[in-house]
């Protein structure tokens, strides 16, 4: 029972799917008892709407081999992490990467953890769209040459970037040429 002039508050608590895109919508509807006469309708219903704003973390790591010990003429083998520590689900995720000029025949692939995607795989520089879960991660692996001609004490740089939401991030990971062996 309610008293005239009397207020009801319920708060209502939830947890929002991790892949939920669109508007977070919902509507109260009140009615009186039968025997009691509403003399306002137009105020017996109340709706709330707002846009779901994804909120992720991402993170991203790389690592090279052999480190110490890469020549001209060599192998490399790069290992980029991409993961996504939620809430939310990153869908839209660009992942790039030029790899060195000195690095030639670049042949890369992913591994998309339990309902990621990326694409499987690619050669020259690397540049997907994917899609982390909360919780998710891709791994990427790409292989390249070191040019022969390539000159020890050559410091080879090379970054990774990951876009989301306009906002970059990246990591840099740096060899040493040394003489061959």
């Amino acid at each position: 029972s309610l008293g005239a002039g009397s207020t009801l508050t319920y708060t209502v608590t939830g947890a929002i799917a991790a892949g939920a895109t669109g508007l977070l919508e919902n509507t109260a509807v009140v009615a009186a008892p039968a025997a009691v006469t509403d003399l306002f309708l137009a105020n017996n219903t109340s709706s709330d709407s707002g846009p779901l704003t994804p909120q992720v973390e991402l993170t991203v790591s790389k690592h090279s081999s052999p480190n110490p010990g890469l020549a001209p003429g060599g192998d490399l083998h790069y290992t980029i992490v991409v993961a996504n520590s939620g809430p939310s689900d990153a869908a839209g995720v660009s992942v790039a990467d030029l790899f060195p000029a000195a690095v030639t025949g670049v042949n890369w692939t992913c591994v998309a953890g339990p309902d990621s995607t990326c694409t499987a795989a690619g050669s020259g520089p690397l540049s997907d769209v994917a899609t982390i879960r909360a919780g998710g991660a891709l791994t990427y692996t790409a292989t390249g040459l070191v040019d022969a001609g390539a000159q020890v004490g050559a410091l080879l740089a090379n970054t990774a970037t990951v876009t989301y939401a306009g906002s970059p991030i990246s990591a840099t990971y740096n060899n040493t040429l040394v003489a061959p062996t």
